[in-house]
């Protein structure tokens, strides 16, 4: 079976990190996502990687109300490649569209990009 590779960017949101733990919402956020990913992509059989492009970018849900309010918003990006057969990457980017329970996925963009050989698994970054 032959063997595709692709070049892949998520963006979506993180909801309901506590607020006093306000200094490590962007690491929360991006290895919740990039923990999915990867165990998305070892689950499959598909080899490449995943790593966080996240600008920081944190958002109150409300904040004429923050003093009833504790939880927040992130932004949070993750890109990466990955390669596999065409059935395995089209699970994979279904599962990248799907995100973890705690995120809502907003875009996924992919693109075909030339394979590698010798990989022999998916890394975290």
């Amino acid at each position: 079976m032959s063997s595709k590779r692709i070049s892949y960017k998520v963006t979506g949101d993180v909801q309901g990190i506590p607020r006093y733990i306000r200094g490590m919402v962007i690491a929360v956020g991006t290895e919740l996502a990039r923990s999915y990913t990867s165990k998305q992509a070892n689950s499959i059989g598909v080899t490449g990687f995943v790593k966080n492009v996240s600008d920081g970018t944190v958002r109150r849900l409300s904040s004429h109300m923050e003093a009833l309010l504790s939880d927040l918003v992130v932004k949070i990006q993750v890109q990466g490649e990955a390669q596999g057969s065409p059935d395995a990457l089209k699970e994979f980017i279904g599962h990248l569209n799907t995100g973890p329970s705690a995120a809502s996925v907003n875009r996924v963009e992919q693109s075909d990009i030339g394979s590698k050989s010798g990989e022999s698994g998916f890394s975290v970054k």
